[in-house]
């Protein structure tokens, strides 16, 4: 019987492209426009120095591979999940607890509207001119995507009140990562957009969403933990204990994002530029994450998990949900990094400690990508 848990593994491959994106993000200039767009590599290609090439050139094909490939499984489990809502089948799936597995979809047309703006502006010229008619397409997007989640989740919610939710498992949480994915996609155009009542929408929005986020951790994370102490965790469940680890990166970003927005506001009436997202914030959550992954890889380890998986014993789609901690640590620590460390001034830019940790942060993004594509291998032939 088909399993939604599938879609995680287009979530994969985008939130994998998000990695490379970065490295224009943060090492390529960009003077005109919060994000690197078409023309920003362009000139570099033309008159930057050979590493920046060489960044570009790694840069833009993970981008590409990394985005086709999303497509391609995107494209593919939505017609099996099309297929698989027809079946009597469905209906038995959604009144069990297996039915959380529902908000992958949501997830990952989330994540699949966010990848679609960065490849638009990666790879079509002049996009950004013509940015802010797009904007609102993409809030009508989000939202069409939220409205549904939301449904989904009133459903689950009524089934784990009948006492049929999941126990053991992380997996409680996939709606608040599904959540907060749709809230980052939301502070997007909160944060760049120029049109007054476009930031202002895409900002409330966003506000919910997180807090609908929020609200869903605060529900089930303590839960969890009793039942994975009381009971044990199940060995189908183990891929799941890292699943705080993107939920946090995206809901921080999200937070970058509206805070830009919100100083955008400030046109008139407002005393200096704000106080910019500190070090100390940042700090605060890569190191929760840090924890988070010690404990779980503690936890899996002393199962043989990663050996077990080396033999083939978990070739299932729920191991997708592997990819996503690797990738949020990535990016946590890039944000971190940058938003944080270079904009407090506690390193300097370009540095020996600026390059030695990022070069943390791009080992982990390639060790995450060689997993993701060992999985792909077994999972998806």
């Amino acid at each position: 019987m088909y399993n939604p848990s599938f879609f995680l593994g287009a979530l994969g491959s985008g939130g994998l492209s998000v990695t490379f994106f970065l490295m224009l993000m943060f090492w390529i200039p960009h003077p005109n426009q919060p994000i690197p767009v078409f023309e920003d590599w362009m000139n570099v290609m033309v008159s930057g120095t050979l590493f920046n090439k060489a960044v570009v050139s790694l840069a833009l094909m993970g981008i590409a591979i990394l985005s086709i490939t999303h497509f391609k499984l995107l494209v593919k489990n939505l017609k099996k999940w099309s297929e698989f809502k027809k079946t009597d089948h469905y209906k038995e799936f959604v009144n069990q607890g297996s039915g959380i597995t529902q908000m992958a979809v949501y997830l990952t047309l989330a994540m699949s509207i966010n990848a679609a703006f960065i490849v638009g502006a990666i790879f079509v010229p002049n996009l950004w001119s013509v940015v802010e008619y797009l904007f609102p397409l993409a809030v009508i997007a989000f939202a069409l995507v939220g409205f549904f989640a939301v449904k989904a989740y009133a459903g689950i919610v009524v089934v784990q009140n009948s006492g049929k939710g999941v126990t053991g498992s992380k997996i409680t949480l996939l709606p608040a990562f599904a959540f907060s994915m749709i809230s980052v996609g939301f502070a997007a155009p909160a944060a760049m957009s120029h049109i007054q009542d476009v930031q202002a929408i895409s900002t409330l929005l966003s506000l919910f969403f997180a807090s609908l986020a929020g609200w869903v951790v605060f529900q089930n994370l303590g839960s969890s933990y009793r039942s994975i102490h009381q009971d044990g965790i199940d060995d189908m469940a183990l891929p799941t204990l890292w699943i705080m680890i993107p939920v946090l990166t995206i809901l921080m970003i999200a937070g970058i994002r509206l805070e830009h927005g919100m100083h955008n506001f400030c046109v008139s009436g407002c005393e200096g530029n704000g106080v910019p997202t500190s070090a100390l914030v940042l700090g605060i959550i890569f190191f929760m994450q840090t924890a988070m992954l010690f404990t779980g890889y503690m936890t899996k380890r002393s199962v043989n998990f990663f050996e077990r998986i080396k033999n083939g014993e978990f070739n299932v789609p729920a191991t997708y949900g592997l990819i996503c901690p690797g990738v949020a640590y990535a990016v946590s620590l890039h944000f971190f990094i940058n938003k944080g460390l270079v904009a407090s001034h506690f390193i300097e830019k370009f540095g020996v400690v600026y390059w030695s940790l990022s070069a943390i942060a791009v080992g982990i993004a390639l060790f995450t990508l060689k997993f993701y594509v060992d999985l792909l291998r077994r999972i998806e032939k």
